[in-house]
């Protein structure tokens, strides 16, 4: 599309719908940013005024406003979308409920390792949007996309499409388990048979949904597949041993699946083995993400700001091998943690010794607690300053320990984001003195 002299109306701000700004603006496009939609009150005619509207990830399908646009069909798209009509790159897209940003970070791990210019864009931090222009038909870029941005896209393409695992989540935003997953697989609707779509084989409920043109390979970690796998330690790339499983820095079983994706990704546009196999060895995860924050006294703080949702907390809690004092609570999904609070009893009761809960789902989590009958080992705080406190005096009572962030919510009850609740985290673990 041709923006000079059209007329675009841009629904929320942040990196995304600045970056859409800009870019239009420098394209001869009168751009309209709206950052704040809850304080729009748009008109029909309004409306009708533009030639199209561009969606950031926090803006729903479902918004009154997007809706008012679909009424007057006015075309509406994300910025993911957007930044695809500008790129000329081959596009190695991740998506997934879990894991999307380790591998993606991996991915341009191994490409650096490699010589291959590249930079990991979208839902990590940066906008693919912000440096489509950047990069050429002979670049190619790791992308994560999360289901808020695969929502409005129409034309998006990559060249490889990697789904990790689609657990539910975010059915405050999607509503349904269903639309979810149509969302999620919305990242391969426009393959080609020239292109590659990756799935996780071991999830096979989700293995119905992948009708594709594409050329379908998989990970697993149960079985040998057309692709990668692990097992019995030891991990292969079609069929050819590259590393053992105990090379990798990375922790937990679900981490092996983050890194069969991102080295059949890098396999696929022909980094050589040796490459991705030292890569792999080299790569010792991303901030906010069973991060290491320090020891005291036999105390280990553990920072996974990351899991916002239930499955991310249980892999790891998995990951667990001492006794720990496990922080919950946040903002609310709309989600039962009935389930959740089953398995830690199940599955790691001898492992979980206290967990604190605050945040504002730290009545629906004492109701479920109660019901599962984990009661007395649950400490509630009145927020999050002081659940991290109550972990740390927990903590001094059965050390050596854990001090685990790993909340199973989203952050915006109290943080702008998951990363300024981990810096949080961070921060507190550095005044008692832990190093």
């Amino acid at each position: 599309m041709d923006y000079t002299q059209k007329r675009v109306l841009i629904l929320g701000g942040g990196a995304s719908g600045l970056s859409v700004f800009n870019i239009l603006r420098s394209l001869g496009c009168d751009a309209y940013l709206i950052a704040d939609t809850r304080k729009a009150n748009l008109t029909n005619d309004f409306i009708k005024s533009f030639d199209e509207c561009i969606i950031s990830p926090g803006i729903s399908i479902y918004d009154p406003n997007i809706l008012m646009c679909f009424q007057n069909n006015i075309p509406v798209i994300s910025e993911l979308e957007f930044g695809f009509r500008l790129n000329k790159s081959r596009l190695l897209a991740i998506t997934g409920t879990n894991g999307k940003t380790t591998t993606v970070s991996l991915i341009s791990h191994i490409f650096t390792q490699a010589g291959i210019k590249n930079e990991p864009l979208g839902n990590i931090g940066t906008p693919f949007s912000s440096k489509a222009l950047e990069y050429g038909k002979d670049d190619i870029l790791p992308l994560e996309v999360s289901s808020f941005q695969l929502e409005a896209v129409q034309n998006f393409r990559p060249f490889i499409a990697g789904i990790l695992n689609i657990t539910k989540d975010h059915l405050d935003r999607h509503l349904t388990m269903q639309n979810y997953i149509q969302c999620k697989t919305r990242i391969f609707q426009n393959q080609t048979n020239q292109d590659y779509l990756i799935a996780n084989c071991d999830q096979s409920d989700i293995l119905s949904y992948l009708k594709s043109l594409s050329k379908k390979l998989y990970i697993s970690q149960k079985q040998k597949v057309n692709g990668a796998w692990c097992l019995n330690g030891k991990i292969y790339i079609d069929g050819k041993y590259l590393i053992d499983q105990k090379d990798l820095k990375l922790i937990g079983d679900h981490n092996v699946y983050n890194a069969l994706m991102a080295a059949l990704c890098a396999y696929l546009v022909n980094v050589d083995f040796k490459t991705i196999g030292r890569a792999l060895t080299q790569f010792g995860g991303v901030k906010h993400r069973l991060q290491y924050v320090g020891n005291l006294g036999g105390i280990t703080f553990i920072n996974d700001s990351k899991a916002t949702n239930t499955d991310s907390s249980l892999m790891a809690i998995k990951s667990m091998t001492a006794p720990t004092v496990l922080i919950l609570g946040g903002s609310d999904k709309g989600i039962s943690f009935l389930d959740y609070f089953k398995k830690i009893k199940d599955s790691y009761n001898h492992i979980i010794k206290y967990i604190v809960i605050c945040g504002a789902t730290k009545h629906k989590m004492l109701s479920d607690i109660k019901t599962v009958g984990l009661l007395e080992k649950t400490i509630p705080a009145r927020d999050f300053h002081d659940a991290f406190f109550k972990s740390a005096q927990a903590a001094e009572s059965i050390k050596p320990c854990n001090v685990l962030l790993s909340p199973a919510c989203a952050s915006f009850d109290e943080f702008i984001n998951f990363e300024a609740r981990g810096e949080k985290f961070i921060e507190l673990t550095k005044t008692l003195g832990a190093k």
